[in-house]
């Protein structure tokens, strides 16, 4: 070599080693932060923090100890104990799929955490590789927020970062293995001082030293070589992590679980106690985004105020203890469901007047409900409710898992019709689905519960029911009025104040609705419904309650309402018939011979909330985009997307494929696979894929092992070269088998004749084997003929002369201690 030479030294080694465990440690670090955020602890980051540090310091740096195989031992099977029992707990003891999920990823943090703590080398390189590899999969499975996809991308360019530097060290190890030599325990370099100073001696050096070099005049070529050959790696990392993500499953909405000082489940309940809204009213987590478009071109619709979001519908209500439980009534589930109709076969009053509307319901990990309507419903052209029915009793979607399948919907869209120029409507058909022969049979089925209640629990209700018509100046029988005369008085009075004290009892063997009209006077939404409600009842109105949202925060990036569960309220429906209806400001939206639901909000300042801007609305908007496009890909799959064939084609595989596994387990183990019914002894269909199995088992076997024969670049390029595969003639492949006896490997840059000339070599001088050269010559004479020479077999002399010397070199490796001639 010429003067220009810069040696690499173990310093420059040790710092590649360094560079490339720094770089695993943050993607380890960044990894189990992920996974954290989805699974709702931080034990995992905290934990791989300090075990990342320790390592680096103690083990990389200082080199002041590293785990021996016993250690490593003791430490992957305390790590696996641990995370399965804490799967176990958390599957039996304390169900928790958070739980489960920082269990499974503890089964891969941990053996990070050992790896780390290990002298680093290729293997341990190569399987701390595989684990964050494998822990991105479950981080990916856990998150649908933007968080992901932020982090995700300068985990993607460490990767890609790490991969340059890995393949760098690689391609160092296969020219100098010895760099890989593991360093000495600060143990050993200790006693080695000792001995020194001892016994004055030294341990003896090693005869033969190699020291990787590389010339100075190519280091810049080769750096804009690596920059090169980084390029498209770097396309290629981000390229496959994005149709990784594309293709993974995502987590079902209900697997979420508190994420850091956040409430675990938002919604709205199936049965509703007073004062249950009002610990709801003061609970800021976010619900969902609601977004209102005109149905057929898509562009915003604009309102003016907070829509009116139903979620749940309550009859019926009972005095429990101290308070009153509302609940919809047990007769109204048997009420038979309905597809959501389209518009075309919606009733005449539930499209007169009124503008096509598509309400986008965007549902967050959090919420636990996905009920929520706008009735008249009906299918949007662009709509997406799989599995969904209406109720026609409620007017709510009823969806229907599939195959025991209860995840909710993270976002659907339906068309609603009760707006009109801007403005919801407080009237619906009882019955929005063109079908007015069954209305008579519906109003007998449901009327009861619609008036039932216990009068005597109400005295003071009802004195204040009487005062207010009288003083309204309108009569009993005139209900529409009444109704009107009771909403004004709580909505627009002095007398009744609107309060989230949750405390305010005067009377606790009173009925809470008795107690908050005779006594504190004071309460939220829910006692104001409650009361009207009463009050209607009193007066013979039919009458339910609703429960739902009504949000104020819009996004004006997003053109979307940002509904919290403070947003929560409850009001009330009154039944009335069209005859009732006739010269009222609702008659334009009746048909003769029909009943309709009429809303009335007697909260205090409900129909006067101003809308207000959303805070921090740039950032959700962002989190929104992220969901829609990259999560769900619901943006992605109209009609002129690229995205919308196979997001059509493989939205449902998974799905698919559990059901189809989970078939086959259930065959398999009854004794029916194969059969139509009944169990039977013998399947054939199961011999015939057992059989299929083996098959390709063994050929896939067949395959590998005679890859080196058919592809001997693939083969040696994945370490599969055969040695045997190299030679077609079975006398010289007996000739190879003998010579390793004697010591003699054939190296991948060995041609045969080099082999065989170096065996005879030493045959001959050290072992005063004469003949062995003549054996040899013509063994290898032969092979090349019939390789190269263009013969198919030899001739019978030729032959004769191949199996003597064969045998004679045979004869000889067998003889005890190989004696000479």
């Amino acid at each position: 070599m010429n003067g220009g030479i810069e040696s690499v030294d173990a310093a420059s080694v040790k710092k590649l080693r360094a560079i490339i465990t720094l770089h695993f440690a943050m993607i380890a670090v960044l990894t189990a932060m992920l996974v954290s955020y989805g699974s709702g602890s931080v034990f995992l980051p905290l934990f791989i923090i300090v075990a990342c540090v320790v390592a680096f310091v103690l083990v990389d740096s200082m080199e002041l100890f590293a785990l021996n195989r016993l250690g490593i031992f003791i430490a992957m099977t305390a790590g696996t104990v641990f995370a399965i029992s804490s799967y176990i707990y958390h599957t039996f003891g304390d169900p928790s799929e958070s739980g489960q999920l920082q269990a499974v990823a503890g089964l891969l943090v941990f053996p990070e955490a050992v790896l780390f703590m290990q002298r680093k080398n290729l293997r341990v390189f190569e399987q701390l590789a595989i684990f964050l590899l494998l822990e991105i999969m479950v981080a990916a499975l856990v998150n649908d927020n933007l968080l992901f996809g932020i982090l995700l991308l300068p985990i993607v360019l460490l990767w890609v970062s790490s991969l340059f530097h890995f393949s760098r060290y690689a391609t160092l190890v296969q020219i100098a293995p010895d760099i890989e030599v593991p360093m000495p325990k600060l143990a050993e370099v200790l006693f080695a001082q000792l001995v020194k100073s001892i016994m004055g001696k030294e341990r003896p050096k090693t005869v033969v030293e190699s020291k990787l070099v590389s010339r100075v005049e190519n280091r810049t070529t080769t750096r804009v070589r690596r920059i090169f050959q980084s390029v498209p790696l770097g396309i290629g990392a981000i390229a496959f992590s994005a149709l990784f993500f594309y293709c993974l499953p995502r987590t079902t909405g209900g697997g979420y679980r508190p994420r850091l000082n956040q409430q675990a489940q938002v919604g709205l309940p199936d049965t509703m106690t007073l004062g249950q809204v009002g610990r709801a009213l003061q609970d800021p987590t976010a619900v969902m985004r609601v977004k209102l478009t005109e149905d057929l071109s898509g562009e915003g619709y604009a309102i003016s105020e907070g829509p009116y979001i139903r979620a749940r519908v309550y009859d019926c209500f009972r005095r429990i203890g101290d308070t009153t439980q509302w609940f919809l009534s047990s007769t109204k589930p048997n009420i038979p469901l309905q597809p959501i109709p389209a518009n075309s076969r919606l009733a005449p009053d539930a499209t007169k007047n009124r503008d096509r509307v598509r309400v986008e319901f965007d549902l967050l990990p959090t919420c636990q409900t996905n009920t929520f309507a706008l009735p008249p419903a009906f299918l949007s052209h662009s709509g997406r409710i799989p599995n969904a029915k209406m109720n026609p009793f409620t007017q709510l979607l009823s969806f229907e898992p599939q195959d025991g399948d209860q995840r909710h919907m993270p976002s659907y869209t339906l068309g609603t019709m009760e707006y009109l120029n801007g403005k919801q409507l407080a009237i619906t058909p009882m019955l929005t689905v063109h079908d007015s022969t069954s209305l008579p049979q519906f109003l007998h089925q449901n009327m009861g519960s619609l008036i039932n209640f216990n009068f005597d629990d109400f005295p003071s209700v009802e004195l204040l029911r009487t005062r207010i018509i009288n003083e309204a100046g309108v009569s009993e029988g005139e209900n529409l009025a009444v109704a009107k005369a009771i909403e004004l008085y709580f909505s627009q009075g002095s007398e009744y104040k609107y309060s989230l004290d949750l405390t305010a009892r005067a009377d606790p063997n009173l009925d809470p609705v008795e107690d908050f009209v005779a006594n504190h006077r004071a309460g939220h939404c829910q006692f104001f419904a409650a009361t009207m409600l009463i009050m209607l009842r009193q007066s013979a109105i039919p009458c339910r309650l609703v429960l739902g949202y009504k949000p104020r925060e819009f996004n004006t990036y997003g053109k979307y309402f940002h509904v919290r569960q403070r947003d929560a309220h409850a009001w009330l429906e009154a039944r009335f018939s069209s005859r009732e209806l006739v010269g009222t400001e609702y008659e334009q939206w009746t048909i003769p011979n029909s009943e309709y639901w009429i809303r009335f909000d007697p909260s205090p300042g409900t129909s006067d909330e101003e809308v207000i801007d959303q805070p921090n609305q740039i950032t959700d908007y962002a989190d929104k985009l992220w969901k829609g496009y990259v999560l769900e890909a619901r943006e992605l799959t109209g009609d002129n997307s690229i995205y919308a064939l196979p997001s059509d084609r493989s939205k449902d595989i998974y799905a698919q494929v559990a059901e189809q596994w989970a078939k086959l387990k259930e065959d398999l183990i009854s004794g029916r696979f194969g059969a139509e019914g009944g169990a039977i002894e013998f399947s054939w269909p199961l011999a015939i894929i057992v059989t299929a199995i083996g098959i390709a088992i063994v050929s896939l076997w067949q395959l590998i092992a005679n890859l080196p024969r058919f592809a001997p670049k693939l083969a040696k390029r994945i370490g599969m070269r055969s040695r045997r595969s190299d030679f077609n003639q079975e006398f010289f492949s007996r000739c190879v088998r003998v010579l390793r006896k004697f010591g003699f490997e054939r190296d991948d840059s060995q041609t045969p004749q080099e082999l065989t000339r170096e065996a005879a070599d030493y045959l001959v001088n050290e072992k005063g084997v004469a003949s062995s050269n003549e054996w040899l010559n013509v063994l290898t004479q032969s092979y090349y003929r019939l390789r190269f020479g263009g013969k198919r077999t030899l001739n019978d002399l030729d032959h004769a002369e191949v199996q003597t010397a064969i045998k004679n070199l045979e004869k000889f490796a067998t003889r005890p201690n190989h004696t000479k001639d």
